[in-house]
């Protein structure tokens, strides 16, 4: 019984890089490789439209750089 517990509680991942168990490099690498170059570069501005195909949420990281 204990071992259908175990098995029943095991986190199951669609993609590499949202398991945490893995390595960072292994993840980003993951990360990298099932991102569309429209994708990258929509990723490097302050304002991001959600990839919803692998779960990536839209951001904003608004700055007024006053420094």
């Amino acid at each position: 019984m204990a071992i259908l517990l175990a098995f029943g509680c095991e986190t199951k991942y669609e993609y590499d890089f949202q398991n945490p168990n893995l390595p960072v490099d292994e993840r980003i690498e993951n990360l990298i490789s099932l991102l569309t170059l429209e994708e990258k570069a929509g990723l490097m501005v302050n304002v991001s439209e959600p990839i919803e195909r692998l779960g990536i949420p839209a951001y904003d990281w608004w700055n007024e750089a006053l420094h």
